[in-house]
């Protein structure tokens, strides 16, 4: 009878533990939503130039350049009356799948102008999705002002729990997970 305990207490202290950590491994493994998917993101980037001249002073040439859908297209402009100038709307959407993609917008704006003193100023902004994120200003008779920006986008990864077709977003509230639509 005692060699029969002392079998099973062999059997307990080498087996116990490694069901212990076999079972550890299995639930810290398994993941809480076994239907959340990588999902391809749709991006839009919307973005616009503007010139403006001091007071007196007359632009006379812009040109900018925008890369849209991976081409180049060049635009000149020549006979601005007046000191400020406006482009119009500019966009580019991606679909890209995240940490597989980087996506990049180079933008690029350069203007000239005729200034009435050696104070007469020039001014080129780029405006990204309704923001200034770059200006420069020359000063002089002749003022010169060129902007280069490249947006640069690194996607990340979003995860959603997809059901039928539809993607659902998992968010926390008060440490519980919730679904919203």
């Amino acid at each position: 009878m005692i060699k029969h305990k002392k079998v099973f207490q062999n059997i307990t202290a080498v087996f116990l533990p490694l069901l212990l950590v076999s079972l550890f491994v299995v639930v810290t493994s398994c993941k809480n939503d076994e239907d959340e998917v990588e999902i391809e993101q749709k991006i839009t980037h919307k973005w616009y130039y503007k010139v403006e001249a001091s007071e007196g002073a007359t632009i006379t040439n812009i040109s900018h350049e925008n890369h849209i859908s991976g081409e180049a297209k060049n635009t000149s402009i020549n006979g601005i009356i007046g000191t400020t100038w406006t482009s119009g709307e500019f966009s580019e959407t991606s679909i890209a799948i995240p940490r597989k993609h980087k996506w990049l917008i180079p933008m690029h704006i350069k203007a000239k102008a005729i200034g009435t003193n050696i104070s007469s100023t020039l001014k080129v902004q780029i405006y990204v999705d309704g923001v200034l994120i770059k200006e420069v200003k020359d000063i002089g008779l002749i003022p010169n002002a060129e902007a280069r920006y490249e947006f640069n986008t690194n996607l990340t990864k979003r995860k959603g729990i997809q059901i039928g077709g539809r993607l659902l977003k998992k968010i926390k509230l008060n440490n519980a997970s919730i679904i919203k639509k």
